[in-house]
């Protein structure tokens, strides 16, 4: 029969044990500990790479690993710390050090060693596909259709584990959300971009390029002026990348801005690169040579879940008995307008506002729960939060102690034939323990 006789009709039919939805540090997560505890496990992803924002979106670090005061160990273990000691061994982390907080890593280094992960550890990873809808069966969701070259495919598993950063499983199976502030307002999303060729013996102090960017904002030749935000990080002797400016006025749920905001990314990536040729010794022969294939998004939905972290557990360094991990980042907040004083208050919160050492906040497993739904867990981002407490917890270490914790969870669901919130929360935490887990 003619596939298009039918055209709504799944071509392809999939089972397997443990589908994970989004390849990027959550999913890393996810798949890694469902697999290795026994599960079928097949991970689906939009792009041509695992890494999410990290690889295909060109940020620059795994950040930020903090470390406890007493014994000197990270806070972020597990697969996280798994994957920054194989970054180093494979020569893509840049000046690892014993205490380094942001780790920056080579992008094309850690697509391979990211593949080799999963596949080592028996994931199917499934590329070039992206999520479409699902169907569901009360609370409980029944398949989930995806669309690619391939056509519209069904994927049914026991379990499910949303690590697309948009909660967009959890939202088609109609999980109630959160999104924004009370003012709806949302964080910009920066597109990321590496520059070579620079002559850092000419340029000297790394700094210059700062400066350099705040000088261009202040002349009017480089756009948003009293947006301060401008970084670089160094990546070896003759190149740098960029998380330099926030492209204003995206929503990330639709398809025609983020064209936009990917057009605007370019051309003030172009934009920054003349006026460093132009100004800044060591750039004369400076060129773009890559720049992101994802815009680096910060917030879109986040679920709302069994618990919703909120604020106060980050100045009062709270634990909870279901935690799955801790973190210490600060409360990371961009400011949604370019305007002078939006910006002044991203930077008082940023900067004033911070646990002091050895001070940290659990991130307890009901956060990974969305309500109404009973065989899917969410990890990443889109986590039951209020809004100051994703600009914590968002990072990309971070989500990949939360995605191993999902996966986890839902490989226990399957063993013990129960469902996400029927696990044995103290079993679970055992099991994330044993597996490299840090909590305390």
């Amino acid at each position: 029969m003619n596939p298009h006789d039918k055209p709504f009709e799944p071509v392809r039919e999939h089972e397997c044990d443990v589908l994970v939805i989004g390849g990027g540090s959550a999913g890393i997560g996810a798949s890694v500990a469902a697999a290795r505890s026994g599960a079928k496990t097949v991970l689906i992803e939009q792009t041509c790479c695992l890494g999410g924002n990290g690889t295909a979106g060109m940020v620059p670090a795994l950040a930020p690993f903090n470390y406890n005061q007493k014994d000197g160990e990270p806070y972020l273990r597990g697969v996280a710390w798994e994957v920054v000691e194989r970054l180093d061994a494979a020569d893509g982390l840049f000046g690892m050090g014993k205490h380094q907080w942001w780790k920056l890593f080579d992008k094309e280094i850690a697509k391979g060693v990211f593949e080799k992960l999963l596949m080592e550890a028996g994931v199917k990873i499934r590329y070039f596909t992206f999520f479409h809808t699902v169907e569901m069966d009360g609370p409980m969701i029944k398949r989930v259709f995806t669309v690619s070259k391939s056509g519209l495919e069904s994927w049914r598993a026991k379990v499910y584990v949303d690590t697309s950063g948009d909660a967009d499983v959890a939202a088609s199976a109609g999980a109630p959300i959160m999104m924004g502030d009370v003012k709806s307002e949302r964080m910009p999303p920066t597109y990321c971009f590496t520059v070579m060729n620079v002559d850092r013996a000419m340029l000297g102090d790394a700094r210059n390029v700062n400066e350099a960017m705040k000088r261009g904002k202040a002349e009017g030749r480089l756009r948003n002026p009293d947006d301060h935000r401008g970084e670089k990080d160094i990546f070896g002797p003759h190149a740098m990348v960029f998380n330099y400016n926030h492209v204003y006025d995206v929503d990330c749920l639709n398809a025609d801005d983020l064209t936009h905001g990917v057009i605007e990314g370019r051309e003030i990536a172009f934009e920054l690169l003349a006026y460093l040729r132009d100004t800044v010794p060591g750039f004369k022969s400076a060129d773009i040579s890559t720049t992101g294939i994802l815009l680096g998004v910060r917030e879109t939905r986040r679920i709302r879940g069994d618990f919703v972290l909120e604020t106060p557990a980050y100045f009062e360094s709270q634990r909870h008995e279901d935690d799955i991990g801790v973190y210490d980042y600060a409360l990371d907040l961009h400011a949604a307008q370019a305007s002078k004083d939006s910006q002044e208050g991203y930077y008082d919160i940023y900067y004033d506002k911070r646990t002091g050492p050895g001070e940290f906040f659990g991130i307890p497993y009901r956060c990974l729960l969305p309500q109404g739904v009973e065989n899917l867990a969410v990890a990443g981002r889109c986590i039951s939060c209020d809004r100051p407490m994703l600009g914590s917890i968002r990072q990309l270490s971070s989500s990949m102690v939360m995605g191993q914790a999902a996966g986890t969870a839902g490989a226990l669901a399957l063993k013990k034939g129960t469902r996400y919130r029927d696990i044995s929360v103290p079993g679970l935490q055992d099991t994330l323990r044993k597996d490299g887990a840090y909590i305390p």
